[in-house]
């Protein structure tokens, strides 16, 4: 007997949602769940036992995962007391091989969003009893024009294209061979505009603009919630996208969450959930905790909240019921990234490229990687592929902007970060990389612009919050580098970086507090110190505290710690000094 979780169950529900989600035109929902089809254990024979032939040769491609770390904080029994039966599909075929719905999916595939709500609109009234399908395709054509209208005008405000992709780590950069004609002459004949003038504030601004269709869209959602009792799963989705867009978080939330329940396997609703959740929030809201799909929930729940480690270890359980989904594999990718353990990091990206090679999605990560490796040849190699698979995505253009940056040609990449942000102004990385380049252009200014706009997208990115903090200790105004480095060290507790930076602002002149610079230097040692900078500077304050013995304990562990990394005691400042102090306080 099948069980919620037998594969053939999953296989069954995804072939459903495959089915329900294309014909109403969510492109990503459909993606995600042909991927976890073909990513499932294959199948055998009933009664033989054999694998299939067909599944065997596919099983050869069968992608292995690292071993979980510690325990697994997955809750997949635990069921809310008043959680509702879900409701995966119906059977019925719900009007989709009607002629006109037929022709109006046409107009929507083909990007003709307005035609296709207006054929819908006059062959049917929204309010029709019994047809969700067409009011759902109507009324999200009109959103989805709405969407297409505040791009347009975000990038006309913006007079110019900006951004980029994935969050890279900081890193020297260097020459290298050119890289030839990545296609990019078409985006050059259109601009005209000079690459090194920054408009962030326009580009701010322009992203801020709104959906002009969402009146007419929630009149429509009205009018049908008044002549129908049954709730629709995807119903419920586009009115949340609707409260989402309004700044009513809180409903969105609701909805979303009531989408989950009614359909588990509609993925569009969890992800939107991974983006606007807390922690409290996903303890609070009733969802189907029991449902599979809650397992890929809490994975990038975990890992959207910087659990890396978690998040790891979720995602290994998954991997065991789809363990040939280069998603998974790509997610873990990225959580090895995320923990600066970019070896291993690169390691599984080569494999996510063997079994997918012409995968965009991820990709912009593994050429951060590659740009903080400054391997040349390599992130040159990515920037082709990429290029030749798919030049006009913002993952490309960011892996293309990172291969310019790595050369020093800032001005360069800052063109491809722009371009990346007109084919997606929300796309959050490329904010917070094209922030990266306009300090390394020395525009604070600028810098900060982009940065603000990475956390208004996704205040869960230290990365953007940490250069706020950056940008506003080089214009010495410490207070608020203090605050935006604590914003970014509560994303990153463990992270002794953003410590390190807190002390180095109390310890400026514009605030001058010593004590407050030892304690975050100690938190600082107590993750690590993997940049060696607190154990020196905790020596050195307590000189100037004129606390000898902690002074002595301090440079004594920093000479250790130098010797357990070189070998011996590298001729460095740190050395020098730790070495005379203690022989002047054995002298003495």
């Amino acid at each position: 007997m099948e069980t919620r979780t037998s594969g053939a169950h999953i296989r069954l529900e995804l072939t459903r949602t495959i089915a329900d989600v294309h014909v109403r035109g969510l492109k990503n929902a459909h993606k995600w769940a042909a991927e976890q089809l073909c990513g499932l254990a294959p199948t055998t024979n009933e009664e033989t036992g054999d694998v299939d032939e067909e599944a065997s040769k596919r099983e050869k491609e069968t992608i292995t995962f690292p071993v979980p770390i510690g325990d697994v904080p997955y809750r997949g029994g635990e069921t809310s007391d008043d959680a509702t039966e879900t409701r995966c599909t119906t059977t019925t075929n719900e009007g989709r091989d009607d002629p006109t719905y037929i022709l109006a999916k046409s107009y929507f595939d083909l990007g003709e969003y307005r035609r296709c709500a207006h054929l819908l609109a006059t062959s049917s009234p929204v309010s029709a009893h019994g047809k969700p399908l067409k009011t759902f395709l109507e009324l999200y054509a009109l959103f989805l024009a709405g969407e297409t209208t505040r791009r347009d005008v975000a990038n006309e405000r913006a007079k110019g294209p900006t951004g980029a992709a994935g969050d890279r780590e900081e890193g020297q950069k260097g020459n290298g061979t050119d890289l030839e004609d990545m296609g990019g002459d078409d985006f050059e004949r259109n601009e005209g505009t000079s690459t090194s003038g920054p408009r962030v504030r326009g580009e701010l601004v322009g992203r801020m603009a709104n959906n002009p269709e969402l009146d007419v869209v929630q009149s429509g959602l009205d009018e049908y919630e008044k002549h129908n009792n049954s709730t629709c799963a995807f119903i419920c989705y586009l009115q949340a996208l609707v409260f989402r867009e309004r700044g009513r978080m809180d409903a969105a939330k609701v909805k979303f969450a009531e989408s989950t329940r009614l359909y588990p396997t509609f993925w569009n609703a969890w992800q939107a959930l991974v983006d606007l959740c807390d922690e409290d929030d996903v303890a609070n809201l009733r969802l189907p905790r029991d449902h599979w799909c809650y397992q890929w929930f809490i994975a990038e729940f975990n890992l959207e909240s910087q659990k890396n480690l978690d998040a790891m270890n979720q995602f290994v359980v998954v991997a065991s019921t789809f363990p040939r989904s280069a998603s998974i594999l790509t997610k873990c990718a990225i959580a090895q990234y995320n923990l600066r353990e970019f070896d291993e990091a690169e390691e599984m990206f080569e494999r996510v490229i063997h079994v997918d090679p012409h995968r965009i999605e991820g990709i912009d990560a593994y050429s951060n990687i590659l740009y903080v490796k400054e391997d040349f040849a390599k992130l040159a190699h990515l920037a082709h592929r990429i290029s030749n698979t798919n030049k006009y995505t913002p993952e490309t253009c960011c892996v293309i902007g990172n291969y310019y940056s790595l050369k020093q040609q800032h001005e360069k990449a800052v063109t491809y970060f722009r371009r990346a942000l007109r084919l997606n102004r929300d796309y959050l990385s490329a904010w917070t990389l094209l922030g990266h380049e306009y300090t390394e252009m020395k525009n604070p200014k600028a810098a900060i612009e982009a940065y603000r706009c990475a956390v208004d997208i996704n205040p869960k990115d230290y990365r953007a919050w940490y250069g706020l903090g950056q940008m506003y200790e080089l214009i010495s105004m410490h207070v608020y580098a203090v605050y935006y480095y604590q914003t970014a060290a509560k994303l990153r507790p463990n992270d002794s970086r953003m410590w390190c930076a807190i002390g180095a602002c109390y310890e400026s002149d514009g605030l001058r507090q010593p004590m407050g610079a030892i304690r975050v230097y100690q938190r600082a040692v107590e993750c690590g110190d993997n940049e060696g900078i607190a154990l020196g500077r905790l020596a050195k304050l307590h000189e100037k505290q004129k606390n000898w013995k902690a002074a002595a304990h301090y440079h004594l562990r920093n000479l250790e710690r130098l010797k357990r990394e070189t070998g011996s005691y590298a001729e460095t400042q740190d050395s020098i000094d730790g070495l005379l102090f203690l022989a002047n306080i054995i002298k003495s």
